[in-house]
């Protein structure tokens, strides 16, 4: 065919259509693509060199946080964007601001930091990170007043804020956080601080929409303040909540708070603090550590009763050993369905993030079995999603091992297959 229209040079080959004329992908299907690659970097950039369709939603995701982590990567992003014949600040919708070195009092680039960067005109959320923060370095004595000032008033509008770093006074975080009054979001994990007040007066605290309290001086300081320094109105907006690394005295102000803000909650996380969760050591025999879960099972969901996903994380398994001391766990099974048995709310989504030591032995199949049969009761008729996830844990320091569980997998399948589970069954592992 092809040679009869070579020899035939008046023969005119005919119209292609109109589609293929036009090679431009629709705008949906071209965002679609460019957030499937959204944290590789190599390829964003590759992305924003395809068209001029590609470059706004490729420039979404390569600008969308900035890392601001020594001096010269303070200075890089000032060049950039004094160089940059387009507004990339537009672009940016979280600063990431930490330092590595809180030892000492703060560099040269973190005190004249807040003076130099530009405004950021749709910026939505600011995350502090001292690392290690320590009682050598704290927010007030470290950082001037005028420092402090230029802080808060670059980042007035924001709506999230993370928080890692040391304070001299409960109030002093108090008094910063209540510097943002459009806050909806709030992240404290590392946030310390020396003495719990130097003042008598209460601050309000913004109406918050999440809150993620981790690991801090006191959870129940926190949330006395929140509980205290909140309007009703502003109490009750809040939607989601993640209480992390929840110590044995720390128990009953959480319960406190889910009891308090009830039917209006609808996103729970809870993480019990490692093997202080499941263990408690006996008098007469200090190594010794036996099962004692009756503080975890204090926290009642009775309560929350508009609660849509729900999510239960460090679950420890098997034994352990730690420091030369063989540790017993106490199988997560008995205590997690004693809290799904207070759940009164047509829950959705269930999230159980299982930790793996090096030395752990294998998940009972009776105890994923018990947790099956659990769910496959009629108040959880509306549950749509059961994700179990497999954490590798590093405590011991050996970070060489791999995990396995292939056959954790095949049991929580059989399991769920025997009670005819009608829902997602997703299963995960993170090394």
């Amino acid at each position: 065919m092809l040679k009869r229209l070579r020899r035939n040079k008046n023969h005119a080959l005919p119209p292609l259509p109109s589609d293929v004329l036009d090679p431009r992908l629709p705008q949906e299907l071209i965002e679609r693509v460019i957030e499937y690659c959204a944290w590789n970097e190599r390829t964003l950039r590759a992305c924003s060199l395809v068209s001029r369709n590609w470059v706004t939603p490729s420039r979404r995701y390569l600008f969308g946080i900035i890392r601001l982590h020594t001096h010269a990567s303070v200075a890089a992003f000032l060049v950039l964007v004094a160089s940059s014949p387009h507004n990339i600040i537009s672009f940016v919708r979280k600063l990431d601001i930490m330092e590595f070195d809180s030892a000492s009092p703060p560099k040269a680039w973190m005190r004249h930091l807040f003076h130099r960067l530009p405004y950021f005109p749709y910026l939505e959320c600011v995350a502090v990170q001292m690392v290690p923060n320590s009682y050598h370095w704290k927010w007030g004595s470290h950082l001037s007043k005028d420092i402090r000032m230029a802080f808060t008033d670059l980042f007035v509008g924001i709506t999230k804020l993370e928080l890692s770093a040391m304070f001299s006074s409960f109030y002093e975080l108090c008094e910063l956080i209540c510097s943002f009054p459009l806050l909806r979001s709030l992240v404290l994990n590392g946030a310390n601080w020396q003495s719990d007040s130097n003042s008598d007066s209460i601050l309000t605290i913004p109406a918050l929409r999440d809150l993620s309290l981790g690991s801090t001086s006191s959870k129940q300081v926190l949330i006395t303040w929140i509980l205290t320094g909140s309007t009703k109105e502003a109490f009750l907006g809040t939607r989601s909540a993640r209480f992390t690394s929840i110590r044995q005295t720390e128990a009953p102000a959480v319960a406190t708070y889910l009891h308090a803000i009830g039917p209006f909650l609808e996103d729970l996380e809870l993480e019990f603090s490692g093997l202080e969760a499941f263990y408690i050591v006996e008098a007469d025999n200090p190594k010794l550590k036996v099962p004692h879960p009756a503080f975890v099972t204090l926290i009642d969901l009775a309560h929350n009763s508009n609660l849509r996903r729900l999510h239960l994380s460090n679950l420890l398994l098997g034994e352990s050993r730690e420091i030369g001391i063989l540790f017993y766990g106490y199988p997560p099974a008995r205590w997690v369905v004693a809290m799904l048995s207070q759940v009164s709310s047509p829950l959705e989504e269930l999230q159980l993030t299982v930790v793996i030591e090096k030395h752990s032995k294998r998940v009972k199949s009776e105890d994923i079995t018990t947790i099956a049969n659990a769910l496959a009761r009629p108040r959880f008729a509306k549950l749509r999603l059961v994700w179990w996830d497999f954490v590798q844990s590093s405590v011991s320091g050996d970070s060489y091992w791999e995990m396995n569980v292939e056959w954790e997998k095949y049991e929580i399948r059989r399991a769920f297959g025997v009670v005819e589970w009608g829902g997602l069954l997703r299963i995960s592992e993170s090394r």
